[in-house]
């Protein structure tokens, strides 16, 4: 397990919303995205929200793409082409961002 304090450097913002698409994927298909596409301003909101082992660790799991042409969009994805866009709220995960990056 991590300690969230070597993970997150504070909670709240595009951190929230970016585990919550990455639930919603969950929730909605089963399985993890592999994908996370981010608009410039909620890419730095997220960075701004993570260490720098926060980061590699979320990059060792999914892929981040920047979207340059999208300045706050949130979405997550995966390789057969399953999408998901923040906002959808459904059901919750059986296993939530937290556990799966293995974070207290």
């Amino acid at each position: 397990m991590h300690k969230r304090q070597d993970v997150v450097r504070h909670e709240g913002g595009y951190l929230v919303r970016v585990f919550q698409c990455i639930d919603g994927f969950r929730a909605r298909y089963g399985q993890w995205p592999t994908k996370l596409n981010l608009g410039k301003l909620a890419y730095e909101g997220f960075y701004s929200h993570l260490t720098e082992f926060g980061l590699g660790l979320i990059k060792s799991k999914i892929n981040i793409e920047i979207d340059y042409t999208e300045i706050d969009r949130i979405s997550a994805a995966d390789d057969s082409n399953n999408r998901l866009d923040y906002g959808w709220y459904g059901e919750r995960p059986d296993i939530d961002a937290y556990q799966w990056l293995r974070i207290e």
